[in-house]
């Protein structure tokens, strides 16, 4: 939205419910749209965010990676859909959907779809 937040929805009964910027924090790093995630509410008001462990991003700008590249201790910069900026191995391209950590951040393995 307009401020920076976002907009999520009950599964259940389809109730929306706007999230200010500062309650996110740099939760929205790790939601894609239409992710699911837990909001946590104290009397009808939302008050957290629950992150599953990990997320699903597609990376949208790294360098080219290396002809034969193997996953070593060489990684490169990588900046992902959600705006999230993680490292990965040389082998990940432009427009592959990788796991990642919600708990810091880090590359957990390339996802095939």
């Amino acid at each position: 939205n307009g401020e920076g937040g976002g907009t999520f929805m009950d599964l259940e009964d389809y109730d929306q419910v706007e999230l200010m910027k500062d309650l996110l924090d740099d939760t929205l790093l790790y939601l894609a749209p239409n992710s699911t995630c837990t909001v946590l509410f104290h009397e009808s008001k939302p008050v957290a965010i629950e992150l599953p462990s990990t997320v699903i991003v597609t990376v949208t700008d790294t360098p080219p990676g290396i002809k034969g590249a193997t996953a070593t201790n060489q990684l490169k910069e990588a900046e992902c859909d959600t705006g999230l900026k993680t490292r990965v191995p040389p082998f990940i391209g432009n427009g592959e959907k990788i796991k990642v950590s919600t708990e810091d951040g880090s590359y957990m393995s390339r996802v095939n779809e």
